[in-house]
């Protein structure tokens, strides 16, 4: 608190009468102890009280003049100085106008009775452009005078002082401080008065605290190896001030992960103004099934940590199985049944589910259920949806066009939307009955002793499958000599022919000379046997001989 100098009024206590007088002003002292004394009259010894003052001692009439400014046009310093009145004043702190900021003008009686009240107005006012604060008036000493009333109210300082605290004025503002008192004593009445301001310079130091939040969302559910994973996590600075080398880091659970198959990014955010956010997409991929789990975290400068909510996305995946069920073996030209099961065996549906099953060549009649639709080569189905632990069964029905002992082989495969295609086989045998047809004939019934005579033999394969090992032994009788054979040869008394295997109506004939060395009925005896017939087939001829 700065308290420049001292202003001191003096007056007697004598009757005055009315008019105008102009402001007088006077300085001297020093800065911290100026004083300014205004003349005043004062009553001889023995003059009767209420008596007149001689003319002569009549305080001067002028016009009143404007108390001086510091700068034109600021505010209005000048104080009235009605007649009979005095006006003291001092400028603070330096005691010219000029180069102070407060002027303090007090205006007062010239002359006063003893113990009668009167008033005393001090003006306070600013000569500077700027404010001036915490203002105070203090009535350091009061001689011969006794306050009893102030307009703003005083206060007691510890000294006996009377203090008037009037707070800021503005550039150019003045106030008026209104002192009612008496003076209970004939002589000279004194208030002596000090001014100060205390203009606090302030400077201002913008104090912020930023602060980091995150957030992180992430596609909730997800098919492996079909519909992507997004997440995005965005950071903001819900502080004030900048946050400075914002960093995220994001670790993610055992499952998925960046497009290039990373499990941990970092993304350099950068600087975030107050209030700022930023968002940042990132695409990931799934590596399994499961329920995956993890938050993203954030750091800045100046120790400035967050994490985000815990966020979950779970991944699923349909799984096909196919089976395949057909006879093991079918008679030959018999038709065929075979019968595919799908099975969804994941935890995700199956959208547009197919089985496609390729048939063999040449096969005919052939017949599907569940709308199945058939094509030169194979059959096709369109089963639509196939829910978790949900399965299809369809069937085709044909008729294979491969010979006995043909494997007839059909290949399946199922499929769907984001599963994996799964193949399936089935063979069936084709099987066929052995049957075999002999002959053994001669052409002529009656033949001559001693004369060559020819006899044929052929076997045919009447059944459905290959007859192998095929053999016929046509044993002669006493009498019978064997001659010649193109194929057969002797073995005993047997004309024997080794005829190998025969396929399905293939027939084979061959022949062999004999001649008869008695007369009568002579019997030859055949017999064919082949590995797929256990029961040897017998043929005879009869041929009678003479001589």
């Amino acid at each position: 608190m700065k308290s420049f100098g001292l202003i001191r009024t003096t007056f007697a206590m004598v009757a005055i009468a009315g008019g105008m007088a102009v402001i007088g002003c006077e300085s001297g002292g020093t800065r911290e102890n100026s004083r300014i004394h205004a003349n005043v009259l004062e009553v001889p010894r023995g003059q009767a009280r209420g008596q007149a003052t001689p003319r002569a001692e009549q305080p001067a009439r002028a016009e009143p003049v404007a108390a001086p400014r510091r700068s034109a046009g600021i505010g209005n310093c000048n104080a009235e100085v009605p007649q009979g009145m005095k006006s003291t004043m001092l400028a603070f702190p330096t005691g010219d106008v000029a180069s102070s900021a407060l002027l303090l003008t007090e205006v007062s009686p010239v002359q006063v009775r003893a113990n009668s009240t009167y008033e005393t107005l001090v003006y306070v006012c600013n000569l500077t452009e700027g404010t001036l604060q915490n203002v105070v008036v203090n009535n350091e000493s009061l001689s011969n005078f006794n306050v009893t009333a102030s307009s703003p109210a005083a206060t007691r300082g510890a000294d006996g002082s009377v203090i008037w605290a009037l707070g800021n004025l503005g550039p150019g503002e003045s106030k008026v401080i209104r002192m009612q008192g008496t003076a209970p004593a004939v002589g000279v009445a004194t208030t002596c008065l000090s001014a100060s301001f205390n203009n606090t310079m302030c400077a201002s130091v913008q104090v912020v605290q930023p602060a980091i939040a995150i957030t992180k969302s992430i596609t909730p559910t997800a098919i492996l190896n079909c519909d992507p994973i997004s997440t995005t996590i965005e950071v903001k600075n819900t502080g004030s001030g900048n946050a400075d080398n914002v960093k995220i880091t994001d670790n993610l659970a055992e499952g998925p992960t960046t497009t290039d198959g990373q499990r941990t990014f970092t993304i350099n955010v950068g600087t975030l103004a107050a209030g700022e956010s930023k968002a940042f997409p990132v695409q990931l991929k799934a590596t399994r099934t499961g329920t995956f789990q993890n938050v993203a975290s954030v750091v800045a400068d100046g120790g400035l940590t967050a994490q985000s909510q815990t966020v979950s996305t779970t991944v699923t995946q349909p799984v096909l199985t196919i089976a395949c069920r057909a006879p093991e073996r079918v008679f030959i030209g018999r038709e065929v049944a075979y019968q595919f099961t799908v099975n969804n065996t994941g935890n995700a549906a199956c959208d547009n589910t197919t089985i496609t099953a390729a048939l063999p060549a040449g096969a005919t009649n052939v017949r599907a259920t569940d709308g199945g639709t058939a094509s030169g080569t194979g059959v096709s189905w369109n089963i639509g949806t196939l829910a978790p632990g949900a399965s299809k069964v369809v069937t085709v029905n044909f008729i294979p066009t491969g010979g006995a002992g043909a494997n007839v082989s059909v290949t399946a495969s199922a499929g769907c939307k984001c599963a994996t295609a799964v193949n399936t086989q089935c063979t069936t045998s084709v099987f066929g009955l052995p049957d075999i047809g002999t002959l053994v004939t001669d052409d002529d019934g009656v033949v001559q002793v001693g004369t060559n005579h020819t006899f044929r033999v052929e076997v045919a394969n009447q059944g459905q499958v290959n007859l192998t090992n095929v053999k016929m032994a046509v044993a002669l009788p006493d009498g019978m000599t064997f001659v010649s054979s193109p194929n057969g040869r002797l073995v005993g008394n047997k004309v024997e022919f080794a005829f190998g295997t025969l396929t399905p109506g293939q027939r084979v004939a061959s022949t062999f000379v004999v001649k008869a060395s008695k007369s009568g009925e002579l019997l030859v005896i055949g017999e064919t046997t082949c590995s797929e017939i256990r029961t040897p087939i017998r043929d005879d001829e009869l041929t009678v001989f003479v001589d």
